[in-house]
């Protein structure tokens, strides 16, 4: 059975209101439970009770003002828990679990209070485990709050999830933040995303609707597609959520501090500029304070992710820009060089038939169009892409200076559209386009192979995978499977077409690489088959092989076929796997993470596809890992103790580990120099950071699946790892001057 899952917030509720129904069981008489615990947008909550006497509503509010030191966690004396939870021994952490008061006007005030009681200890006992983050009151350390650039981290305090944290059918996407006095929140739901706005006092966001007027900050709802009659319906209301959790963020003797235009955290990282989650990982984007820990590159990766994808029918490429963005890549390596590692080996397109190409099509735009405006030109490029008669797709590509110019490319494709029957994307360069992207091609092949007159009936020797990106080991998995008699195998994206998803379709089994984005895109557009989907995650290393085959074989019926030749399938590179394994020795690699980021390093999901810390432990490496610790005593952390707990219980051998703590840049810096290993992980491409050190940075582009793939990862990282460069000409590196720009660092360090 799966672990309970604290981000899904519906799955949390409803754990709490079990909780307290086990903690009524004593009180006399029949009939006692909980029915619903309900969260209010201004941070409270109603606690449902009925009993003998009927319904009662019971209200969760906000805590007292802090006091010298945090409340404990633990029940006070007399108060008794539900059976099976005890709380952490000496945690003290810096949030509180609240008041509950009884409703007004009860006949029997001793049952009330009894109730109040049992409720309350149940309350504090329950948010006193990580399950219920979520729910908790934080920030009681702070006596202020400010806006800069660590107001996100501040206000969701890691309680939300990219990906994860579920409002009922609402997942939140993302939080961002483009200037100082407000920031930005993404749920995405079935209808479209609900787009909210957090701001200071004062600020006014247009036709906006302002849901929350707290003294600390205000709520708006800047985008809501869902019709007005499903608006009213509570468990549709993200707004109410988002409102619930950033008002659990602050508390009551807390004050609002400096200049919102202003951010003042640009001299040195503050405590609270640890998490990841409060806005993209970005390691280039300008002026992010986080930048001096960060070794992540979500919003470069995402950005660049449309590269990967390759239409297999004609397609006409729109580029609606000025003549810097048409020349501005070079083009004298095979394979452009970019800032961000890219997560998986650059495969060149297949060489195609000349009227299966794509075609280009390049609006310029000169100093007339810049003032008034490149419609003209834009339409007539998008004109002769439709009249193209090879084309099945135009993919349109609105670059910088048209948005700076205010050019309407929405209005210019939506014409275009009602002209042709050419499906058009509208591939933007903003931050969510990847997936949005990813999501309208997808739907566009759907829809024509859903419509074929010629439907393939669904095979029993068929198997289907999504989301496995190309590579040579491609055509390695498929003369496995085929050697287990699965004879038809189809993969579908990175590269599209009508046929690929006809094929799809006919699988007896889907196998759906294990990225958010990849099930993200499943459920949308082949939620209606019947096939089972195997949950099993990608086949990097021999063992994950071995399970990824096995698992995939005995869903097929193929289970004594597997274990007649999975042996000598094997063998060879089983073999020189082992061999290559007793070369590493001693060897080690390293990671730098924060307490949040840390799951990243073993959770699949979070690292595009690849459990990195167990694939290092099989091919043989000792393990050392830099975690941020707030505060000076790491021990006294919870957040430390769990992300250490969590990086320890991935591993076989845990002994393997070593983690070691820093807090600064300097800190950091100095950790990474005396750190035994020489490589470190890093999706920056030339990561001054890991060079200043004397360490070489290494990315997923290394790693590839399959029993063959594993043997050439293996022998890529054993050959950078013993490549002496960066060690040898360390002390000729200049130190950096700016650890990020306004980020300097300071001269007691």
């Amino acid at each position: 059975m799966a672990p309970p899952d604290p981000h899904d917030v519906a799955g949390v509720l409803r754990r709490l209101t079990h909780r307290l129904t086990a903690a009524l069981a004593p009180m006399a008489g029949d009939g006692w439970r909980c029915l619903r615990v309900l969260p209010r947008i201004d941070g409270t909550a109603a606690v449902v009770i009925t009993g003998p006497v009927g319904e009662a509503t019971y209200n969760w509010v906000a805590p007292p003002p802090p006091a010298d030191k945090p409340p404990p966690a633990t029940p006070s004396p007399g108060d008794k828990p539900p059976p099976g939870d005890k709380p952490p021994p000496g945690d003290k952490p810096n949030w509180h679990w609240g008041q509950v008061r009884p409703p007004e006007g009860r006949d029997d005030p001793q049952v009330a209070r009894q109730v109040t009681r049992l409720i309350s200890s149940t309350l504090s006992t329950s948010l006193a485990h990580s399950d219920f983050l979520v729910l908790r009151w934080c920030n009681r350390h702070l006596t202020a709050l400010q806006f800069d650039d660590t107001v996100v981290d501040v206000l969701l305090a890691d309680r939300l999830s990219p990906g994860r944290s579920r409002w009922f059918d609402h997942v939140f996407r993302e939080a961002s933040q483009d200037q100082a006095d407000h920031f930005h929140l993404v749920f995405s739901g079935p209808q479209g995303d609900v787009r909210l706005c957090v701001g200071v006092p004062g600020v006014t966001l247009g036709d906006s609707e302002l849901l929350l007027e707290h003294r600390l900050f205000h709520l708006w709802l800047t985008a809501d597609p869902r019709p007005p009659e499903t608006r009213g319906q509570v468990p549709s209301q993200v707004e109410r959520f988002g409102g619930f959790l950033l008002c659990r963020g602050v508390h009551p003797s807390m004050g609002l501090r400096g200049s919102a235009g202003l951010p003042q955290s640009a001299t040195r990282p503050t405590a609270t500029a640890t998490s990841w989650r409060g806005a993209p990982v970005s390691t280039s984007r300008w002026g992010n304070p986080l930048q001096w820990h960060q070794f992540f590159s979500d919003f470069e990766i995402s950005r660049s992710g449309l590269s990967n994808v390759q239409f297999n029918e004609p397609v006409a490429q729109v580029l609606h820009g000025e003549r810097e963005c048409v020349t501005v890549e070079p083009l004298i390596r095979p394979q452009t060089h970019t800032f961000a590692r890219m997560p998986f080996r650059h495969v060149a397109p297949e060489e195609r038939a000349p009227e299966s190409r794509d075609r280009e099509y390049v609006s310029l735009i000169t100093e007339r169009e810049t003032v008034l405006g490149g419609d003209d030109s834009l339409e007539d490029a998008l004109d002769r892409a439709a009249r193209d008669p090879h084309t099945k797709l135009i993919c349109v590509n609105n670059t910088c200076l048209p948005k700076m110019v205010g050019d309407d490319l929405n209005s210019l494709v939506s014409r275009l559209a009602a002209r042709t029957d050419k499906p058009i994307v509208n591939m933007n360069t903003d931050l969510d386009s990847p997936d949005a992207s990813f999501r309208h091609m997808l739907a566009q092949a759907e829809k024509h192979a859903t419509h074929s007159p010629d439907p393939r009936p669904v095979s029993s020797r068929a198997i289907s995978l999504l989301g496995f990106a190309d590579g040579p080991y491609r055509q390695e998995l498929l003369l496995l499977l085929k050697t287990l008699n699965l004879k038809d195998v189809s993969f579908l994206l990175p590269a599209l077409d009508v046929q690929g998803v006809s094929r799809y379709r006919a699988g007896c089994v889907q196998v759906i690489y294990p990225r958010d984005t990849c099930r993200r895109l499943h459920a949308e557009l082949f939620g209606d088959l019947n096939t089972p989907v195997l949950d099993v995650g990608a086949p990097y290393g021999l063992d994950d092989t071995r399970r990824w085959l096995e698992v995939i074989t005995g869903a097929t019926g193929q289970s004594k076929v597997f274990e007649k030749r999975w042996p000598k399938m094997a063998e060879a590179e089983t073999r020189r796997f082992h061999a290559l394994r007793a070369q590493v020795g001693e060897r080690r690699v390293g990671a730098v993470v924060t307490p949040s980021s840390a799951p990243r390093l073993y959770e699949a999901e979070s690292l595009y596809g690849v459990r990195l810390l167990p694939l290092l432990e099989e091919l043989g490496f000792g393990l050392d890992v830099l975690l941020l610790a707030e505060q000076p005593d790491p021990n006294s952390s919870s957040a430390v103790n769990e992300a250490e707990a969590g990086l320890r219980a991935c591993l076989q051998d845990p002994s393997r580990l070593s983690v070691r703590y820093y807090d600064s840049p300097a800190s950091l810096a100095h950790r990474l120099a005396d750190a035994p290993c020489h490589l470190v992980y890093s999706e920056v491409a030339c990561d001054h950071r890991l060079s200043h050190a004397g360490k070489t940075g290494f990315g997923l582009d290394l790693f590839e699946m399959g029993l063959a793939g594993a043997v050439r990862s293996l022998e890529r990282l054993l050959a950078l790892e013993r490549w002496p460069f960066y060690r040898r000409y360390t002390r000729w590196l200049a130190p950096p001057r700016s650890l990020a720009p306004g980020l300097e660092e300071s001269d007691d360090e």
